[in-house]
C-alpha cells in the first residue's frame, strides 16, 4: 500500500517514513467513504422517503374516504336525503322584479272507444282555459285573469283586480255585463278576504340568497327520523336492484310538516331570507296551529319506493303509494327519455292507468304535456305558458264601476240574462246533457235545490222574454 500523499511504500504501521503521513486503514476509510457517499446522496434519499410516505398516507386516507363513503351510500336514507337535496337546491332562485306576469294555458283532449265518452269528449274539443296573473310590487295590485274558449271564439274573459291596501276587488265579467263590480274583501266575507289578501301579500316573496334553501333543507331533513327509512335487495324486469324506502303513517307525515313549519317560524335567520318576513312568519304558524287541531281518523301509511342501480346508485324506477287496511294505491315513476317520463297506477298491484309526462323548461317558458290510457280511453293534457319581469301591468278599466251591495234587479237580470243567451251556457247545457235540473238536483239537500231549480226556470222564462222582445 502506498502513502497517498508522496507514493512511498507504506509499512505495517501504515505510517509514511519519508513524509510522515499517517494513512487510516482500509475497512475505517469504506466507511467514512460510504458515510460521504449518504452524506453527499442524503436529500435525493430522504426526498424518496418522504415522497414514499406522502404516497402512503395518501393512499390510507382514499381507501378511509372511500370505505366510509360506501358505508353513508348504503345507509337506507342516502338516496332520499341526496334527493332532497337535489330537489331543493336546483331550484332557480326567483329573479329580481318590479312586476311579475305568467300565463298557462290548459288544453284537454279525449279519444275513446265509448260512445258516450266520445260524445263527452267531443263537447271539449278545441276547448282552451288560460290563466294568468299580473302582480305589482310597488302598489300591491294583482290582476287574475281567466279566459275560456272553443275553436278560438271566446265564452268566458273575465278579470279581477285585487288591491291589498284599499282591499277592493274588481270583477270585470266581459260580454257578460256591461260594468265593474266593486267588492270590498272584508265586507264580502272574512274567509274571501283572507284568501285574497294571501294570494297579495305573499306573491312574489324572494328569498335573498341560497340561505334559506338550506336552512330548510336541514330542518326537513332532521325531522325524518331514521326509522321511516329502510332498504332491500330485490329485482324488477329481470335486474337486481336495490330497494330504498321511505314510510310514514299519516300521523307522522302530519307531525313533519307541522314540526317543520313550526321551526321555520322560529328560525329568525330563515325568516330574514324574505322581504316580508312577519307575513311568512305569521302563515307558518297559522300552518301548524291548524294541523296541531287537525284529528287523524284514518290509519293510513305514505311509501315512497325508490329503485336504484350500481355503486353509484342510479335510480331505475320510483313508486309513490298510499295504503290502508283496505287497499294500496301506487304510482310507478321511470324516465323514459330526456325530460320524460312513463308511469302507471295500481290499485292493489293492478293497473288501471297508465301514460307518459313530458316536461320542458326553457328560459321563462314551460310545456307540460300528459297522456293518461285507461280501457280503451286516451286522454292527453297540455300545459304551456311563459313568465315576464317587469312588463306594466295591462290596462283595467275602473270607469263604469258599480258597488255590490248596489247591483239592482235589472242589473242581476242582465247580468244572468246575458249569461244564459252565451255560448258559455249552451256549452253547458250541452254537456249536462240539455237537461238544466242535473245541474242542480246533485246537492244533497232537497230543499235547496229545489230554490236553485226554480231559480233557474225563472231565468229561463227571462231569457225566452229577452228573444221575444
Amino acid at each position: 500500500m502506498k502513502c497517498p500523499n508522496c507514493g512511498e511504500e507504506l509499512g505495517e504501521d501504515k505510517k509514511c517514513n519519508q513524509c510522515g503521513e499517517t494513512v487510516k486503514s482500509t475497512k475505517t476509510q469504506e466507511k467514512a467513504n460510504s458515510f460521504e457517499t449518504i452524506q453527499g446522496n442524503g436529500d435525493g434519499s430522504r426526498k424518496t422517503n418522504k415522497l414514499g410516505f406522502v404516497f402512503l398516507a395518501m393512499f390510507v386516507i382514499i381507501i378511509a374516504l372511500g370505505g366510509y363513503y360506501a358505508l353513508a351510500m348504503n345507509r337506507p336514507r342516502y338516496i332520499f336525503d341526496k334527493k332532497i337535496s337535489e330537489l331543493i337546491n336546483t331550484q332557480e332562485e326567483i329573479a329580481e322584479f318590479n312586476t311579475l306576469k305568467t300565463k298557462a294555458d290548459l288544453e284537454l283532449s279525449v279519444q275513446s272507444d265509448d260512445p258516450a265518452v266520445q260524445e263527452m269528449a267531443n263537447l271539449l274539443k278545441d276547448t282552451k282555459f288560460s290563466l294568468s296573473t299580473e302582480f305589482d310590487k310597488s302598489t300591491q295590485e294583482e290582476l287574475v285573469g281567466l279566459q275560456l274558449s272553443k275553436a278560438n271564439e271566446t265564452l268566458l274573459d273575465a278579470t279581477l283586480k285585487l288591491e291589498a291596501e284599499t282591499q277592493n276587488l274588481y270583477v270585470n265579467l266581459g260580454q257578460l255585463f256591461d260594468k265593474t263590480i266593486l267588492a270590498d274583501m272584508a265586507v264580502l266575507s272574512d274567509e274571501t278576504f283572507e284568501i285574497a289578501d294571501t294570494s297579495v301579500a305573499t306573491f312574489g316573496q324572494k328569498m335573498s340568497s341560497k340561505k334559506a334553501q338550506t336552512i330548510f333543507e336541514s330542518e326537513l331533513k332532521a325531522e325524518l327520523k331514521e326509522e321511516y327509512f329502510s332498504a332491500e335487495k330485490t329485482n324488477i324486469q329481470g335486474e337486481n336492484v336495490t330497494k330504498n324506502t321511505l314510510k310514514l303513517s299519516a300521523e307522522e307525515c302530519i307531525a313533519v310538516i307541522r314540526n317543520v313549519c313550526k321551526n321555520l317560524s322560529e328560525n329568525e335567520q330563515f325568516i330574514d331570507c324574505f322581504e316580508d318576513g312577519e307575513t311568512l312568519k305569521a302563515e307558518l304558524q297559522d300552518v301548524v296551529d291548524e294541523l296541531e287541531a287537525y284529528d287523524v281518523e284514518e290509519d293510513m301509511e305514505m311509501i315512497v319506493d325508490v329503485y336504484t342501480v350500481g355503486f353509484l346508485k342510479k335510480v331505475k324506477r320510483v313508486d309513490i303509494s298510499a295504503e290502508d287496511e283496505n287497499s294500496r294505491i301506487t304510482m310507478q315513476l321511470t324516465q323514459s327519455g330526456e325530460d320524460e317520463y312513463a308511469y302507471e297506477l295500481l290499485e292493489d298491484n293492478e293497473k288501471i292507468l297508465d301514460g307518459n309526462i313530458k316536461i320542458k323548461e326553457e328560459n321563462n317558458d314551460f310545456s307540460f304535456e300528459m297522456t293518461a290510457n285507461a280501457e280503451g280511453t286516451e286522454a292527453v293534457i297540455k300545459l304551456s305558458g311563459n313568465t315576464v319581469y317587469n312588463e306594466a301591468l295591462s290596462d283595467f278599466d275602473t270607469s263604469h264601476v258599480v258597488k255590490y251591495e248596489e247591483l239592482t234587479t235589472a242589473d242581476i237580470y242582465t247580468l244572468f240574462g246575458n249569461f244564459m243567451s252565451s255560448k258559455l251556457y249552451q256549452m253547458i247545457q250541452e254537456f249536462s246533457g240539455n237537461d238544466t235540473n242535473s245541474l242542480l238536483t246533485d246537492d244533497s239537500d232537497e230543499e235547496v235545490a229545489n230554490i236553485r231549480l226554480k231559480s233557474w226556470r225563472n231565468f229561463d222564462q227571462l231569457k225566452n222574454k229577452r228573444k221575444n222582445v
